[in-house]
């Protein structure tokens, strides 16, 4: 992964909902595939105005992934990176 603040938007996507047409930008500021392990578990918060998915190993309390979504189907698309990394 990438140092730095040019690496923040690394993985954000454009979410085409399929009933509207409309294009979502989704946020993606932590997209960490080596985090990943056998015991990992799904949050929810909200940062401002913001509500984000945290994804995170129980184990080593490393976040994995991070969204700027709810919505299972935009995280679907948004967790992408991460399966082609494994």
């Amino acid at each position: 992964m990438k140092q730095g603040l040019e690496s923040v938007h690394e993985y954000d996507i454009d979410y085409v909902d399929k009933k509207t047409g409309q294009i979502k930008k989704i946020s993606v500021p932590v997209c960490v595939p080596e985090n990943i392990g056998s015991d990992m578990c799904i949050d929810e918060k909200k940062i401002g105005e913001e509500f984000f998915t945290i994804i995170s190993n129980r184990n080593t309390s490393n976040i994995a992934f991070m969204a700027n979504t709810t919505n299972s189907s935009e995280l679907i698309e948004a967790c992408i990176p991460i399966k082609e990394e494994m």
